[in-house]
This record gives structure tokens, C-alpha cells and sequence, in this order.
């Protein structure tokens, strides 16, 4: 269990069922504090109590940003989950775009499933599944690379085609040392560690688009 103090309160917002709430209470030995009244009355209890983690039904989230809700929520310092009824589809994807929740759990969870959410959330980790993780890499990888240069694209498809510096230094037009010298600059824009990453992506996304092309059906002739 996370050490009860400063970081390891829980907020229980808007949106909760009764039932969920003594479930909870009962889940883990954390300091409880609720604060039902509305979004922004729990966002100001969370920064006054210096609060790790805040639940949430998923009626209780902004539809939209008419409030600033959803930037106050992204700026935030404690963690979100967001509760989600047991009879409504659980779109954890959808919400995770919403609000960058650190986890979603169904209002009917058991205690036992709610105290280990509870430790690892606190913990800094996530009670998602994992493509919705795997997504959300993706997208921030993708969001990097656009900050690239022409030149450091074309760098980066070939080294993830395997190809070798020198293979590559004669296809473009350059020497060696500028191959280094681009690759230098994509791990530092990109967050790569080492080549091996650029080709190990670049497998990864191949195999998921050939199985996207295998999972297609025919085309009808005319």
C-alpha cells in the first residue's frame, strides 16, 4: 500500500454510485475526501488537499471544453479515473483522449480489483488496457517525428528498411558522417535511444501493415 499522506489522498467527485463509494472506502487504508458538489468544487479540493488520485463517474466529465474544464484537467498534478457504468459500453480509448486519465474501472469492480488499482495509479502507473497504451506511444512517436526535417525522414525510413549507414549515405547523396549526424539529431527530437529502436519500429509497423492488407476482403470485379 502507498504510504497515507500527501499525495496518496483520494477524491471522490461527481458521478459516483453510493454503492461504489463504500467499495471503494473499503478497498484500500488512503485518506477519503468527498467533494460530490461539482467538477470544479472537487479540481479545487484536489489542489488545496494536495490530493493523488481523483474518481470520477463518466457522466460527471465536460462533453466539451466550454468551460476550460478539460485543459484545468490536463494541467492537473493528481491522477484521474473515471468510473464507468456497468451497463454502458467502456470505451477506454475515447476517454483517455478526453481527459489523459491514468485508469478506468467499471462502478461494479470488486474491493479486491479496487485496491490494486488504487497502488498502482498512486504508484504512477496505469489501469488501462494495454492498446490503449500502445495507441497513445504511437501517437506521441508520430507527434515527434513532424518535427523532423525532410532530409531526417528520408534518414529515418531507410534505417527502418535496415538499411546500413553506408548503403544509405550513397542513396542520398551524402557521406557517412551526415548519416551519424542525422541520426544524432532523430534521437534527440524523437526520444530513440539507439538504432536498433528505428529498426525495431519500423519492423513492428510493417508486420501491423500486412496484416491490415491480409484482413481486407477481396475487391468485387465489375
Amino acid at each position: 500500500m502507498a504510504n497515507q499522506g500527501q499525495g496518496s489522498v483520494l477524491v471522490l467527485g461527481p458521478g459516483l454510485e453510493e454503492e461504489f463509494l463504500e467499495r471503494a472506502q473499503a478497498a484500500a487504508a488512503h485518506r477519503f475526501i468527498h467533494a460530490a458538489e461539482s467538477l470544479e468544487h472537487c479540481l479545487e479540493v484536489c489542489e488545496a488537499s494536495g490530493a493523488g488520485l481523483l474518481l470520477v463517474g463518466e457522466p460527471a466529465l465536460p462533453s466539451d471544453d466550454s468551460r476550460g474544464m478539460q485543459h484545468w484537467l490536463r494541467l492537473r498534478t493528481f491522477r484521474l479515473v473515471v468510473v464507468v457504468g456497468d451497463q454502458k459500453p467502456m470505451n477506454s480509448q475515447e476517454l483517455f483522449q478526453r481527459s489523459r486519465c491514468a485508469g478506468v474501472v467499471r462502478s461494479g469492480a470488486p474491493s479486491s480489483e479496487l485496491g490494486r488499482m488504487f497502488d498502482n495509479v498512486l504508484a504512477g502507473e496505469y489501469w488501462l488496457p494495454r492498446s490503449v497504451l500502445a495507441r497513445a506511444i504511437d501517437e506521441l512517436l508520430r507527434e515527434r517525428e513532424d518535427g523532423l526535417t525532410k532530409r531526417e525522414r528520408d534518414v529515418l525510413r531507410l534505417v527502418r528498411r535496415g538499411k546500413p549507414n553506408r548503403e544509405i549515405a550513397e542513396m542520398l547523396f551524402i557521406s557517412k558522417e551526415t548519416v551519424r549526424w542525422h541520426l544524432r539529431s532523430i534521437y534527440s527530437k524523437v526520444g530513440y535511444l539507439n538504432r536498433t529502436q528505428l529498426e525495431n519500429l519500423g519492423r513492428k509497423a510493417a508486420s501491423s501493415e500486412n496484416r491490415a492488407k491480409r484482413s481486407q476482403p477481396a475487391s468485387s470485379t465489375q
